[in-house]
Protein backbone atom coordinates (compact mmCIF):
# COMPACT_ATOMS: atom_id res chain seq x y z
CA UNK A 1 0.00 0.00 0.00
CA UNK A 2 3.14 2.23 0.36
CA UNK A 3 3.83 4.21 -2.63
CA UNK A 4 0.19 4.56 -3.93
CA UNK A 5 -1.39 6.96 -5.81
CA UNK A 6 -3.78 7.16 -2.76
CA UNK A 7 -0.99 7.84 -0.17
CA UNK A 8 -0.72 10.70 1.56
CA UNK A 9 1.24 13.29 1.34
CA UNK A 10 2.20 14.92 4.38
CA UNK A 11 2.34 13.37 8.07
CA UNK A 12 -0.62 14.26 10.64
CA UNK A 13 1.77 13.16 13.48
CA UNK A 14 5.43 14.83 14.38
CA UNK A 15 8.27 12.44 14.26
CA UNK A 16 6.41 9.58 11.51
CA UNK A 17 7.51 8.69 8.40
CA UNK A 18 6.23 9.25 4.99
CA UNK A 19 5.53 5.63 5.32
CA UNK A 20 3.93 6.17 8.31
CA UNK A 21 1.21 8.13 7.00
CA UNK A 22 -1.68 5.61 7.11
CA UNK A 23 -0.90 4.28 10.44
CA UNK A 24 -1.35 8.22 11.71
CA UNK A 25 -4.81 8.18 10.31
CA UNK A 26 -5.50 5.15 12.01
CA UNK A 27 -3.91 6.82 14.97
CA UNK A 28 -6.20 9.33 15.26
CA UNK A 29 -8.95 7.97 14.51
CA UNK A 30 -8.97 5.24 16.90
CA UNK A 31 -7.16 7.59 19.25
CA UNK A 32 -10.67 9.09 19.63
CA UNK A 33 -13.10 6.35 19.79
CA UNK A 34 -10.38 4.80 22.55
CA UNK A 35 -11.23 8.19 24.30
CA UNK A 36 -15.14 7.70 23.89
CA UNK A 37 -15.38 3.92 25.15
CA UNK A 38 -12.87 4.65 28.31
CA UNK A 39 -15.25 7.62 29.59
CA UNK A 40 -18.43 5.57 28.57
CA UNK A 41 -16.40 2.58 30.66
CA UNK A 42 -15.46 4.72 33.36
CA UNK A 43 -18.72 6.56 33.72
CA UNK A 44 -20.70 3.37 33.30
CA UNK A 45 -18.82 1.57 36.30
CA UNK A 46 -19.71 4.36 38.84
CA UNK A 47 -22.74 3.95 37.98
CA UNK A 48 -22.99 0.44 37.95
CA UNK A 49 -21.13 -0.07 41.03
CA UNK A 50 -21.23 3.27 42.64
CA UNK A 51 -24.82 2.82 44.08
CA UNK A 52 -25.11 4.14 47.71
CA UNK A 53 -24.49 7.58 45.93
CA UNK A 54 -27.69 9.83 45.92
CA UNK A 55 -27.62 11.13 42.47
CA UNK A 56 -27.22 7.92 41.14
CA UNK A 57 -30.42 6.57 42.66
CA UNK A 58 -32.27 9.31 41.18
CA UNK A 59 -30.36 8.05 37.59
CA UNK A 60 -31.43 4.57 37.91
CA UNK A 61 -35.47 5.82 38.67
CA UNK A 62 -38.13 6.44 36.18
CA UNK A 63 -36.81 9.83 35.13
CA UNK A 64 -33.20 8.02 34.85
CA UNK A 65 -34.53 6.52 31.94
CA UNK A 66 -36.03 9.20 30.14
CA UNK A 67 -32.65 11.05 30.35
CA UNK A 68 -30.87 8.06 29.04
CA UNK A 69 -33.77 7.30 26.11
CA UNK A 70 -33.35 11.96 25.61
CA UNK A 71 -29.64 11.29 25.00
CA UNK A 72 -30.25 8.57 22.94
CA UNK A 73 -32.18 10.47 20.47
CA UNK A 74 -30.25 13.41 20.40
CA UNK A 75 -27.10 11.69 20.06
CA UNK A 76 -28.88 10.32 16.75
CA UNK A 77 -30.25 13.47 15.95
CA UNK A 78 -26.71 15.31 16.17
CA UNK A 79 -24.57 12.85 14.23
CA UNK A 80 -27.26 14.27 11.10
CA UNK A 81 -25.88 17.65 11.27
CA UNK A 82 -22.31 16.07 12.04
CA UNK A 83 -22.28 14.08 8.62
CA UNK A 84 -23.41 17.26 6.64
CA UNK A 85 -20.69 19.55 8.16
CA UNK A 86 -17.75 16.97 8.92
CA UNK A 87 -15.46 19.03 6.61
CA UNK A 88 -16.30 22.23 8.33
CA UNK A 89 -14.09 23.27 11.48
CA UNK A 90 -14.96 24.37 14.22
CA UNK A 91 -18.43 23.51 13.66
CA UNK A 92 -17.57 19.55 13.08
CA UNK A 93 -15.06 19.41 16.14
CA UNK A 94 -17.87 21.17 18.49
CA UNK A 95 -21.10 18.72 17.36
CA UNK A 96 -18.23 16.33 17.58
CA UNK A 97 -17.56 16.97 21.30
CA UNK A 98 -21.19 17.16 21.66
CA UNK A 99 -21.77 14.02 19.90
CA UNK A 100 -19.03 12.11 22.20
CA UNK A 101 -20.73 13.69 25.15
CA UNK A 102 -23.72 11.86 24.67
CA UNK A 103 -22.50 8.84 23.42
CA UNK A 104 -21.04 8.12 26.90
CA UNK A 105 -23.58 9.37 28.67
CA UNK A 106 -26.23 6.88 26.39
CA UNK A 107 -23.99 4.20 27.12
CA UNK A 108 -23.26 5.34 30.80
CA UNK A 109 -26.84 5.55 31.85
CA UNK A 110 -28.03 2.00 30.09
CA UNK A 111 -25.34 -0.34 31.85
CA UNK A 112 -27.23 1.49 35.29
CA UNK A 113 -30.71 0.83 34.39
CA UNK A 114 -30.88 -2.42 32.35
CA UNK A 115 -29.04 -3.82 35.71
CA UNK A 116 -28.17 -7.32 34.11
CA UNK A 117 -27.95 -6.38 30.97
CA UNK A 118 -26.82 -3.21 31.56
CA UNK A 119 -23.62 -4.94 32.85
CA UNK A 120 -23.66 -6.97 29.81
CA UNK A 121 -23.28 -3.84 27.78
CA UNK A 122 -20.64 -2.65 30.05
CA UNK A 123 -18.45 -6.07 29.68
CA UNK A 124 -19.26 -5.61 25.84
CA UNK A 125 -17.66 -1.88 25.86
CA UNK A 126 -14.67 -3.12 27.82
CA UNK A 127 -13.82 -5.22 25.56
CA UNK A 128 -14.14 -3.16 23.02
CA UNK A 129 -12.11 -0.50 24.31
CA UNK A 130 -9.32 -3.00 24.92
CA UNK A 131 -9.52 -3.33 20.62
CA UNK A 132 -9.36 0.18 20.20
CA UNK A 133 -6.70 0.60 22.75
CA UNK A 134 -3.99 -1.97 21.55
CA UNK A 135 -4.87 -0.57 17.80
CA UNK A 136 -3.88 3.07 19.04
CA UNK A 137 -0.26 2.05 20.55
CA UNK A 138 0.10 -0.44 17.60
CA UNK A 139 -0.72 2.39 14.92
CA UNK A 140 1.41 5.09 16.94
CA UNK A 141 4.03 2.33 17.05
CA UNK A 142 3.83 1.66 13.41
CA UNK A 143 4.07 5.43 12.12
CA UNK A 144 6.98 5.86 14.26
CA UNK A 145 8.64 2.25 13.24
CA UNK A 146 8.36 3.00 9.77
CA UNK A 147 6.04 -0.32 9.41
CA UNK A 148 4.47 -1.26 6.70
CA UNK A 149 0.83 -0.65 6.86
CA UNK A 150 -1.58 -3.97 7.44
CA UNK A 151 -4.37 -3.76 10.02
CA UNK A 152 -3.79 -7.31 10.51
CA UNK A 153 -1.36 -8.01 12.65
CA UNK A 154 -3.13 -5.20 15.07
CA UNK A 155 -6.56 -6.80 14.75
CA UNK A 156 -5.33 -10.31 15.63
CA UNK A 157 -3.67 -8.54 18.82
CA UNK A 158 -7.17 -7.15 19.38
CA UNK A 159 -9.06 -9.77 19.38
CA UNK A 160 -6.53 -12.16 21.23
CA UNK A 161 -6.70 -9.73 24.26
CA UNK A 162 -10.24 -9.54 23.99
CA UNK A 163 -10.12 -13.33 24.40
CA UNK A 164 -7.95 -12.78 27.49
CA UNK A 165 -9.55 -10.03 29.25
CA UNK A 166 -12.81 -12.14 29.02
CA UNK A 167 -11.70 -15.18 30.55
CA UNK A 168 -10.08 -13.23 33.23
CA UNK A 169 -13.10 -10.93 34.39
CA UNK A 170 -14.40 -13.42 35.91
CA UNK A 171 -11.35 -13.77 38.57
CA UNK A 172 -11.59 -10.31 39.45
CA UNK A 173 -15.40 -10.36 40.13
CA UNK A 174 -18.23 -11.36 37.49
CA UNK A 175 -19.56 -8.18 35.77
CA UNK A 176 -22.54 -10.25 34.03
CA UNK A 177 -23.64 -13.52 33.78
CA UNK A 178 -22.13 -15.76 31.33
CA UNK A 179 -25.00 -16.89 29.64
CA UNK A 180 -25.26 -13.05 28.81
CA UNK A 181 -21.51 -12.08 29.16
CA UNK A 182 -21.11 -14.39 26.21
CA UNK A 183 -23.02 -11.86 23.47
CA UNK A 184 -20.47 -9.24 24.66
CA UNK A 185 -17.42 -10.99 23.66
CA UNK A 186 -19.38 -11.87 20.30
CA UNK A 187 -20.14 -7.92 19.88
CA UNK A 188 -15.96 -7.47 20.50
CA UNK A 189 -14.78 -10.05 18.08
CA UNK A 190 -17.64 -8.38 15.64
CA UNK A 191 -16.03 -5.36 16.96
CA UNK A 192 -12.59 -6.25 15.63
CA UNK A 193 -13.84 -7.16 12.17
CA UNK A 194 -15.98 -3.87 11.72
CA UNK A 195 -12.54 -2.10 12.90
CA UNK A 196 -10.64 -3.98 9.83
CA UNK A 197 -12.77 -3.36 7.66
CA UNK A 198 -13.40 0.37 8.75
CA UNK A 199 -9.60 1.38 8.85
CA UNK A 200 -8.55 0.05 5.58
CA UNK A 201 -11.57 1.67 3.65
CA UNK A 202 -10.29 4.72 5.70
CA UNK A 203 -6.88 4.33 4.41
CA UNK A 204 -7.92 3.65 0.93
CA UNK A 205 -9.64 6.52 0.83
CA UNK A 206 -6.43 8.74 1.47
CA UNK A 207 -8.23 11.39 3.84
CA UNK A 208 -4.92 13.18 4.88
CA UNK A 209 -6.57 15.79 7.66
CA UNK A 210 -7.94 15.60 10.83
CA UNK A 211 -11.60 15.47 9.40
CA UNK A 212 -10.92 11.79 7.96
CA UNK A 213 -10.38 10.27 11.58
CA UNK A 214 -13.69 12.15 12.16
CA UNK A 215 -15.33 10.34 9.60
CA UNK A 216 -14.10 7.08 10.19
CA UNK A 217 -14.97 7.43 13.79
CA UNK A 218 -18.80 7.90 12.40
CA UNK A 219 -18.75 5.21 10.00
CA UNK A 220 -17.19 2.32 12.90
CA UNK A 221 -20.16 2.88 14.45
CA UNK A 222 -22.77 3.48 11.90
CA UNK A 223 -20.74 1.78 8.67
CA UNK A 224 -23.68 3.83 6.44
CA UNK A 225 -22.77 7.05 6.90
CA UNK A 226 -18.91 6.94 5.52
CA UNK A 227 -19.54 7.52 1.89
CA UNK A 228 -17.51 9.33 -0.66
CA UNK A 229 -18.66 12.78 0.10
CA UNK A 230 -17.13 11.94 3.34
CA UNK A 231 -13.95 10.33 2.40
CA UNK A 232 -13.03 12.88 -0.32
CA UNK A 233 -14.93 16.13 0.84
Amino acid sequence: MVGDGNSMNSSLLPGSSSRGNEWDTIFLAYALISLQLLLAVAFGTNLVFNSGIPCFELIRSTPGLAICIISFILWLVVQCPLLAISNHSPWNFLLFALWSTLFVFTIGLSCSYLEENGRTILVAIILMSVVTVSLTVYALCGAIGDFDFSLSAPCFLGAFLVLCLYVTIPIFGPAANLSTSIYALLAALLFVGHTYIAGNQMVKDGRDDIEGPISAVLYSYWPFSYHQKLAHG
